[in-house]
C-alpha cells in the first residue's frame, strides 16, 4: 500500500509532462490513443491508474497551458490525437531540415547527429518511420573542420560593426548566407559587382570606371598598404586579368569580367565562391589612399 502511495505521489508531480510526451510521441493526425491505452501506459510506468475524469482534466490543462492541440474522440473514432498547430513544423518541413543538416559539409558528423536527434523529438513514432525512409543518406561526406563556420560568423560580425553603408552590409551578409546554402553563383554574382566601386572609393577616384584604371588603383592601394607584390600579381593573374571570350576564362577563380558577362561552362564551385568572399574582405580591409599623396602624384 505504501509503495502504491509513493507511485501515485511521483505520478502527480509529473503527470502533465508525462501525458504531453506520451501524446506527442505516440499520436499524430493519423494515429491516436484510446482512454484505456493512456491509462495502461500510465499504469505500466507509475503503477497507478488514474480515472477517466482525471485524465480528461489533465488533457484540458495541456490544451489551455501546454500549447498543444488535442483532438478528442468523435463519432466512431474513440481516441485522442495531437494535431499540428500553425507554429509547429509539419513532417515535410522536418524532412527538409534533416536532409539539409545531413547534406551539409560544414557540420561534423557529431554535430549533424546531435541536430537530427533534436529534430526527431518533434515527430511521433509513426512519423519517424516515414522520416528515415526518405531522408537518410549513407556515407555522406562530412567536413570535420568547424573553422569555416566560425570564420564566416567572424566576417559577418566584422562587416556589421564597420562603417559600411547598410545596403552593402546586407549584400555582403546575404552573399555569405548563399555560400552556406551552396548557392555559389549567387555569392559571386553579388560580390563581383562591388569590387570596382570599393577599389575606386578606396583610391579616392571619382572618374569613370574602366578596367585598366581599376587595376592601377588596386596596385596603388596594395603599395600604400605596404603589402607584398604577390597580391598585385594574384589580382592581375586571377581576378582582373584580360578576358574577352568564354574560352579565356580561368577555372576556380572569380574573374570579374567573365562573371559580369555570365561566361560559365559549368556551375561555379565552392572554391570560386570562397575566393570571392575572401577577396571582397581583403578589399574592404585595405586602408584608402591618402588624399594629399594622391594630389601630389
Amino acid at each position: 500500500m505504501e509503495n502504491r502511495k509513493n507511485y501515485m505521489l511521483n505520478y502527480s508531480k509529473v503527470k502533465l509532462l508525462f501525458l504531453k510526451d506520451l501524446l506527442i510521441q505516440e499520436t499524430d493526425s493519423e494515429h491516436g490513443l484510446t482512454m484505456k491505452e493512456i491509462q495502461t501506459r500510465i499504469d505500466h510506468q507509475y503503477k497507478t491508474r488514474p480515472d477517466r475524469k482525471t485524465i480528461i482534466k489533465d488533457i484540458d490543462a495541456l490544451e489551455d497551458y501546454g500549447g498543444i492541440e488535442i483532438q478528442r474522440p468523435s463519432g466512431r473514432r474513440m481516441d485522442y490525437r495531437v494535431l499540428k498547430g500553425e507554429n509547429d513544423l509539419d513532417l515535410m518541413e522536418i524532412k527538409l531540415l534533416i536532409d539539409t543538416v545531413q547534406a551539409s559539409r560544414f557540420l561534423s558528423q557529431k554535430q549533424s547527429d546531435a541536430l537530427v536527434r533534436k529534430l526527431e523529438h518533434l515527430c511521433s513514432k509513426y512519423e519517424k518511420k516515414k522520416l528515415y525512409h526518405k531522408v537518410i543518406v549513407p556515407n555522406r561526406a562530412k567536413s570535420t573542420n568547424r573553422q569555416i563556420l566560425y570564420v564566416m560568423d567572424d566576417l559577418k560580425r566584422g562587416w556589421r560593426k564597420s562603417n559600411l553603408p547598410s545596403y552593402m552590409i546586407r549584400i555582403l551578409v546575404q552573399s555569405v548566407q548563399a555560400y552556406m546554402r551552396k548557392e555559389y553563383a549567387l555569392t559571386i554574382s553579388a560580390l563581383v559587382t562591388l569590387w570596382e566601386g570599393i577599389i575606386q572609393e578606396k583610391a579616392n577616384d571619382d572618374s569613370y570606371r574602366v578596367s585598366n584604371k581599376t587595376r592601377d588603383n588596386l596596385k596603388k592601394l596594395i603599395e600604400e598598404n605596404k603589402l607584398d607584390c604577390i597580391f598585385s600579381s594574384f589580382c592581375d593573374e586571377f581576378i582582373l586579368y584580360q578576358c574577352r571570350a568564354p574560352e579565356e576564362v580561368k577555372g576556380d577563380v572569380p574573374r570579374r569580367h567573365a562573371i559580369a558577362h555570365c561566361w560559365y561552362d559549368k556551375y561555379p564551385n565552392r572554391k570560386v565562391a570562397l575566393n570571392a568572399i575572401i577577396f571582397t574582405d581583403f578589399l574592404l580591409k585595405l586602408e584608402p589612399l591618402d588624399q594629399t599623396n594622391k594630389l601630389m602624384k
